[in-house]
């Protein structure tokens, strides 16, 4: 029995090695008393197992030391890796083969980043390492594109497949690379083992093809129909069925209608009428032999000289590889059993080496294999003009046959190569001459730019080749030769090849903007065979520039009925097609396609330059999130308003989401609104952080829900946005309806906000919702504690010593926030609250150390604690403290204010950050809590010093006089503790502390001396007062004068201004009155001449006066020979009577009448029988005469 305990107890104390924490300053003395406990009431183990556990003991420091640095040179060696610094992956190679904590190597990361040279130099180490999904650095670096890598990976990788069974071919295709694929054809035709779930399901025996006709990707169906079409998986199903029907979008959306090009190329799939034929996939394994050949290796290949004769695939041999790359050494000593042996073209080594131009192997092999000939009956003299090795080419003329047509001349070498001289010298013997292809050799001098040749071949045009009917004029354009082009022009523009395509089509699809301005304007408005114009194949090409060119070639459509736009956007060329409808109209390009009426092509367009946007997306909200207002100003129709997307989003909550706040007034169209999860704009703008647009639709959404009965305020609370959060505070104190991840039915924003950790936020809340709880019973703090955020926790103290009214997330009715935080294993959390709960049981009495037994150090902590007898650091603390405390320094600034205030020992925050050595922190709090004492009369430098933080110390020397109630400094503290796990760092603190001591007992005698040097600096004191007073006597002085100087200058200054303002007032005057006397001059000449003028009138009016005063006269005389005698001489009238007998007109008519009319002439007396009135109008103008005069 007493064995059996022995062993056990043997047991538990190796199995508490093994579980030990490995992190800590208090690890090896732990270690020490877990270990001596046991070891001590242990009888019957043997010495050597005492002295192996003690060694292990002292061991555990050193191991761990070594697990530090290796984690250090990995992670050193995982970024070099990452960043391409090859210098420092070569240092660090020690560490290579080992993983980081996502199951990462390094060799993977250089992998995946391109990173060639840190791929070789790791290749050897880490090759074959697996991650977690079963990915090798060879798949990573097919998936991400990275031929170079794959090259160097290809033979060491190439067998292994990941968990689901996918090769690095299946990886290539996900990534998309081409090159990629085409490196690892040699895995078509392998299936998949296990379930892939990517968007769609992808099951067992999934193939490279299905996973291109899935994903869209031509050309890689393309490359992959001829090894794997026909194929099926473990559901029958075949790479037509995966384009069909399991199709998604390059923007990784689903596709209900698949991918009608894939299946248009996998149609052979679909038609059962015949079986399908699969080639056979190529092989990638070339001999050893092989390989060194190729490396130039000629030790290697004296190894594996038994791999002689070995062919691969296309027949090559390892002295073709060597031949090729020009290994004279390693030819030679292949030579004796591999010459005169040809690959699948008939091709020999000397072959080879003519077309590379290594002439010294060509000469080397003329013995054996010379006269050869291929396939197509060439000879090395031909293969040295392929390869445009003109001189070797001449060597072997012998070889060539010139009597055999339809073969590579030397005038074609010489054409293409633009050696005139030799073209000159063969030009005679071989002109007009074809070869194979029907190429003259002016087509080989258009292929190779040089326009001496064509100019010299000119002779030659009106040709075209064989097989497309291409003319030298073509085959210019296609190359951008614009010279030979131009000299071309005027005898082949307007012909067309096989297909009816021009030189302006091949000059467009190829780019060549320089030709297809030449040709645009012989050519443009032709169409092939197709009814494709240049235009089209420009676009088709993407062609910018040469799309611009020949943009009047828009209106024009192919057979299909589909003009250069539907083209371009089914090609989804967008640029180009930008590019044409801002050419078209002179402005922006989606003005001239609404104009045009194409708003679909608008809304693609605009689709693919948002990339979260799909094909449900209106034109609408493609403006709103391309803050375009000319489009936005016309889609603003009743018609678009109010339409969502797949998922239910409209404009607003688009606009709402990301803060486009220009578009938010007329959007409120759509408020309330919402997706198919009940989610509103205003709780997208919450969650998004976005209050400006919060502002548009705050007062009609607020009390809206989700489906889950989430608010806006929720949303804020849930991703830390505070300001949001102060927004929506009226609808404080609503609960979920339903349970959502770990946040139960009626939890709050205080609680969502607290269980992410947003402090600030939960500032914010508490003023609403502190103490509310949820339907389990769990508080704000309960869900901060469960999520480890201790800063939550401390300002929701009001809610501790709650307990959980119902089971909640795992925890059992009754548990606190100490009892989940214990449960986690939280050393600070539960460090913070048990002051405050330590005391609480749940409903079955289990007290919080119940919930620790799984983590020693938190068990230990909440057994030791007694409320009489605290821990230094088990208090709970301020906000500040806390921070202090983990040496978060951001929210140590943002925080400063509470610098002060103390934990009920009396402890600040300077104090906890001392205690913690985190420098940064004590250097923010230095100047604010420097030189404050806790109850028993400790600094925060007796802390630093105990706890042997040299840096803390250096800051806090201010303090090194302080003492403890005690009556011990910090110096006294440090000399008696001897428990100091780091006695460097003791030591370092003692040096620091007592040298400031002793600069301090020092100062006695060196008192006198300061005492005479503060004498001494009084007298000079006083004296540089004097001199101060006398300068500043001097300088008053100076002063005075200055400003009596001032003071003169400046009234001076004023007089003479006033005497310039006086002067030019006079000079004003005398100019104003200079100008009125010539006014006064000017008049006066006027007056003059007007009173001239007067003088001639007066005395014409005197000389007229005279005239009728002599009429007035004459007229009065003759008036008074009218005037009647009789009447008395106050009232005289005018004669008017006559007396016919003496004819005497004497009298009035009045005195006539007064006389009865008697007949006596008073001026006669002679009787008359009657008298006659003569004329009453004479009396009357007699009258008016006589009045008027006077």
């Amino acid at each position: 029995m007493a064995t059996s305990r022995s062993a056990t107890t043997a047991a538990a104390t190796l199995s508490l090695m093994r579980h030990a924490p490995c992190t800590g300053s208090n690890l090896g003395s732990y270690m020490t008393s877990s270990l001596a406990m046991p070891l001590s009431g242990l009888t019957l183990l043997t010495a050597s197992l005492k002295v192996r556990l003690n060694k292990c003991v002292l061991d555990i420091p050193h191991f761990i030391v070594l697990l530090q640095r290796k984690e250090m040179g990995l992670k050193e060696l995982i970024q070099a890796a990452n960043d391409n610094d090859i210098e420092v992956v070569s240092a660090n190679l020690d560490f290579a083969g080992e993983k980081d904590p996502v199951g990462w190597t390094a060799l993977m990361y250089a992998a995946r980043n391109g990173h060639a040279q840190c791929v070789t130099c790791l290749v050897n180490r880490e090759k074959g390492m697996q991650n977690e999904e079963g990915a090798t650095a060879l798949m990573i670096a097919a998936q991400f594109g990275n031929g170079d890598c794959v090259k160097i990976l290809l033979s060491h990788e190439l067998d292994i497949k990941d968990l689901s069974g996918f090769t690095p071919l299946m990886y290539a295709v996900q990534g998309g690379s081409e090159e990629c694929v085409e490196l690892l054809l040699c895995q078509a035709g392998q299936h998949s083992s296990g379930l892939v779930e990517d968007l769609r399901y992808y099951f067992p025996g999934t193939t490279a093809l299905m996973l291109a006709a899935s994903r869209g990707k031509t050309k890689l169906v393309r490359l992959l129909k001829n090894y794997e079409i026909g194929l099926r998986d473990s559901n029958g199903h075949s790479a037509y069925w995966h384009a069909t029907y399991n199709a998604i979008s390059a923007n990784r959306e689903l596709l209900s209608n698949g991918h009608p090009h894939i299946c248009r190329l996998l149609n052979d799939e679909n038609d059962h009428s015949a079986p399908l034929a699969r080639k056979t996939p190529p092989s990638i394994r070339p001999t050893a032999l092989m390989t060194a050949a190729l490396k130039g290796d000629l030790q290697a290949c004296r190894e594996v000289m038994g791999q002689a004769r070995g062919q691969d695939k296309n027949g090559m041999t390892a002295m073709m590889f060597a031949s090729e790359f020009g290994y004279v050494e390693i030819v030679t000593l292949l030579r004796d059993k591999e010459a005169k042996m040809k690959n699948k073209g008939g091709a020999t080594a000397r072959m080879l080496a003519a077309r590379h131009g290594h002439e010294e192997i060509v000469h080397l092999l003329d013995d054996s294999e010379k006269d050869m000939r291929d396939v197509g009956d060439w000879s090395a003299c031909d293969y040295a003009l392929v390869g445009n090795q003109l001189t070797l080419a001449r060597q072997l003329m012998a070889e060539y046959d010139y009597n055999r047509g339809s073969r590579v001349t030397f005038l074609m070498v010489a054409a293409r190569m633009g050696n005139i001289q030799v073209l000159s010298e063969f030009r005679e013997n071989w002109k007009n001459k074809r070869d194979a292809n029907g190429m003259t050799a002016l087509m080989y001098a258009a292929e190779g730019g040089s326009v001496a040749c064509a100019r010299e071949l000119i002779d030659e045009t009106g040709t075209a080749t064989k097989r497309d009917e291409c003319t030298s004029l073509m085959i210019a354009a296609r190359n951008g030769s614009t010279e030979i082009v131009e000299l071309l022009m005027t005898r082949e523009k307007g012909k067309q090849d096989s297909k009816h395509r021009t030189a302006l089509m091949y000059a467009a699809q190829a780019g060549s903007v320089g030709c297809v301005r030449l040709l645009s304007g012989e050519e443009k408005g032709s169409a092939d065979d197709d009814g494709y114009t240049a235009l089209m194949h420009a676009v088709i090409a993407d062609q910018v520039d040469c799309a611009l060119i020949l943009k009047d070639e828009y209106n024009y459509r192919n057979r299909a009925g589909r003009n250069v736009f539907d083209i371009g956007i089914a090609e989804r060329h967008f640029d180009v097609i930008k590019a044409l409808y801002a050419a078209i109209g002179g402005k922006n390009w989606y003005e001239v396609a609404y104009e045009m009426g194409d708003y679909d092509y608008i809304r693609q367009i605009l689709i693919n330059d948002v990339p979260e946007a799909n094909d449900s997306y209106t034109i609408l909200m493609l403006s709103t999130l391309t803050d375009n207002s000319w489009l936005f100003q016309r889609s603003m129709t009743p018609e678009q308003l109010t339409k969502k997307t797949s998922d239910g989003r409209t404009a607003l909550v688009l606009a709402a989401m990301h803060n486009k706040t220009q578009f938010m007034t007329p959007l409120t169209l759509e408020c309330n609104l919402h997706d198919k999860n009940r989610k509103t704009a205003l709780m997208y703008a919450a969650e998004r952080g976005n209050a400006e647009c919060m502002a548009y639709i705050k007062e009609a959404e607020i009390l809206r829900e989700d489906v889950n009965g989430k608010t806006a305020l929720m949303y804020a609370a849930e991703n830390g946005h505070a300001k949001c959060v102060r927004e929506l505070l009226n609808v404080a104190g609503r609960g979920l309806k339903r349970r959502l991840d770990d946040a139960d039915v009626g939890a709050t924003a205080l609680m969502i906000a607290a269980k992410n950790g947003h402090v600030d936020c939960v500032k914010v809340l508490i003023e609403k919702e502190l103490g509310l709880k949820d339907k389990a019973g769990a508080t704000a703090a309960m869900y901060a504690a469960r999520n480890g955020h201790v800063g939550c926790v401390i300002l929701l103290s009001e809610e501790l010593h709650y307990a959980l009214e119902d089971e909640w997330n795992g925890y059992p009715r009754g548990a606190s926030c100490l009892m989940i935080a214990a449960k986690r294993g939280d050393r600070d959390m539960v460090g913070v609250l048990l002051p405050k709960e330590h005391d609480m049981r749940d409903y079955l009495g289990n007290a919080a150390d119940h919930y620790a037994k799984m983590h020693k150090e938190v068990y230990d902590l909440i057994r030791n604690y007694t409320k009489d007898e605290d821990d230094e650091f088990v208090t709970f603390p301020t906000l500040l403290i806390y921070y202090a405390s983990i040496g978060d320094v951001q929210n140590v600034r943002a925080n400063i204010g509470d610098s002060g205030r103390v934990t009920s020992d009396g402890k600040t925050a300077l104090m906890y950050a001392a205690a913690k050595g985190h420098v940064p922190v004590v250097r923010i709090l230095a100047e604010k809590e420097c030189g404050k004492q806790d109850k028993a009369g400790w600094t925060a430098l007796m802390y630093a010093a105990k706890y042997a933080h040299p840096g803390c110390v250096r800051q806090l020397l201010r303090e090194a006089d302080l003492r403890t109630l005690a009556g011990e400094t910090a110096l006294d503290i440090l000399e008696e503790d001897e428990s100091s796990s780091n006695p460097g760092k003791k030591l370092e603190c003692l040096h620091i502390i007592d040298n400031v001591m002793a600069r301090e007992e020092a100062l006695p005698c060196i008192e006198p001396n300061i005492y005479q040097a503060k004498q001494e600096e009084e007298r000079l004191k006083m004296s540089i007062e004097n001199v101060k007073r006398m300068l500043a006597e001097r300088r008053a002085k100076d002063v005075k004068c200055m400003t009596d100087y001032e003071t003169d200058r400046k009234r001076l200054e004023n007089e003479i201004e006033k005497l310039n303002a006086s002067t030019e007032d006079a000079e004003k005057r005398s100019r104003s009155l200079n100008e009125e006397i010539q006014d006064m001059e000017e008049r006066n000449v006027k007056l003059e001449d007007r009173l001239k003028e007067l003088v001639d009138e007066i005395r014409a009016l005197e000389s007229e006066n005279n005239d009728t005063e002599a009429d007035i006269m004459r007229v009065s005389s003759w008036c008074n020979d009218f005037i009647c005698r009789s009447c008395p001489p106050d009232s005289q009238g005018f004669v008017s009577v006559l007396f016919p007998k003496c004819n005497h007109m004497c009298i009035c008519r009045r005195c006539h009448d007064q006389r009865g009319k008697s007949g006596v002439c008073p001026k006669c007396n002679v009787e008359s029988e009657a008298a006659i009135e003569v004329i009453t109008g004479l009396e009357r103008e007699v009258k008016k005469v006589y009045d008027n005069d006077g």
